[in-house]
């Protein structure tokens, strides 16, 4: 049986996150946050984000995590927006997830959310709101098997 564990952004992973970004970035329309600068300072810059420090202008304190399976293949990423300016409340929500194309379609999607949800409850955010694009069929199941409702407005659900 395989284990999944949720970590923080961690140099050992390098290899395995330029090939995550690499891959997703290889589909049409999906984007994932590149390493473009020295990988330690990449990973050190998430570190303040998710304290509240060297926030963009615009931009939230936000807690970045990776889906390690077996301690070695990196499946997937989430940001957890600890809080939403009213652009947010527009569009983006507080949890933004994705895994990498070859992983898609076993479960992972969901067990990412889950590991987040479990971290939005643990820095203390009673509800959260997910969004999805109405045509991302995969992203609102993933949503709805975490308890989300889905609607043409926001989800909006418990942690």
């Amino acid at each position: 049986m395989e284990a999944l564990t949720l970590i923080t952004p961690n140099i050992a992973f390098e290899a395995e996150y330029r090939a995550l970004v690499a891959e997703t970035c290889a589909i049409e329309g999906l984007f994932m946050r590149r390493a473009e600068e020295d990988f330690t300072t990449f990973i050190k810059q998430h570190a303040r984000e998710s304290r509240g420090e060297g926030v963009h202008e615009g931009f939230v304190t936000q807690s970045t995590f990776w889906l390690l399976r077996d301690g070695l293949r990196l499946l997937g990423a989430s940001r957890l927006r600890h809080y939403l300016t009213p652009a947010l409340v527009e569009w983006g929500g507080h949890i933004g997830y994705n895994i990498r194309p070859a992983e898609w379609r076993k479960g992972y999607g969901t067990q990412l959310l889950a590991l987040t949800l479990a971290q939005a409850r643990m820095i203390g955010l009673p509800r959260v709101l997910l969004m999805c694009r109405e045509e991302n069929i995969a992203s609102k199941r993933i949503i709805e098997k975490n308890g989300g409702k889905y609607s043409v407005n926001p989800i909006d659900f418990p942690t």
